[in-house]
């Protein structure tokens, strides 16, 4: 199957829309504005369907991100409470549309945690995907989450130069015994890649973390097959 992590890119940063770039012709979109707020749309690209969850941008969003707490689900154990929220909903409803290895997880920030959440639930749900590819990716889960997923490629990209990172992939920090968080691939390191920000004297907290600088980070890459 004839799929890169930069095709996977392209279609993280197509999620956004952002103005001037082409259109994606969806396979199943959902905006969650009616119901669970979970932004997300599958793309299925040679016989795989590649998820992919759009990062923040709406209030609610915001508000997912400041959450402190987690939630102590049944099967996945300690989870971010706010980057858990809806993800069952979402599973119920993409689920039956997946075949267990022929699928992909993805996303960037937000849609970062929730792709690697949504691949733990498959995994739990005898639907494994084929890999995990995410970007900018925040803590989404204590160690049980990141064990179910320690046997499925999972591959989480980190922007960085020689004056800086990503930041938003050190949160929510790892504070044990409390708040142990780690990244849903915890047993395997960030994949530093590098494209500076545009703007030199841009020294705000997310200048590494916008989602066109990892789409063109990727694209320095060498192919990386995904599958």
């Amino acid at each position: 199957m004839s799929l890169t992590d930069l095709d996977v890119a392209n279609l993280v940063n197509g999620i956004y829309a952002y103005p001037g770039d082409p259109a994606i012709a969806w396979d199943h979109f959902d905006s969650g504005a009616s119901d669970d707020d979970v932004y997300w749309a599958v793309k299925i690209v040679n016989g795989v369907s590649v998820v992919v969850f759009r990062g923040s941008t709406t209030a609610e969003d915001w508000e997912r991100d400041a959450e402190t707490a987690f939630w102590v689900d049944r099967d996945l154990g300690e989870v971010h409470l706010g980057f858990l929220q809806g993800m069952k909903d979402v599973w119920q409803e993409v689920g039956p549309t997946l075949k267990a290895g022929a699928w992909v997880s993805s996303g960037h920030s937000l849609g970062a945690a929730r792709a690697q959440i949504l691949a733990a639930l498959g995994v739990v749900a005898a639907c494994p995907p084929a890999a995990v590819v995410v970007l900018g990716e925040p803590r989404p889960c204590f160690a049980k989450m990141a064990g179910i997923l320690a046997a499925y490629p999972n591959r989480s990209y980190r922007n960085r130069d020689s004056d800086g990172h990503d930041l938003v992939t050190d949160l929510p920090p790892y504070l044990p015994p409390a708040f142990p968080y780690v990244h849903g691939g915890y047993s395997r390191p960030l994949i530093d890649i590098s494209q500076s920000p545009s703007d030199p004297n841009d020294w705000s907290p997310f200048r590494y973390h916008h989602m066109p600088l990892y789409q063109a980070a990727v694209s320095k890459l060498n192919p990386m097959p995904t599958i």
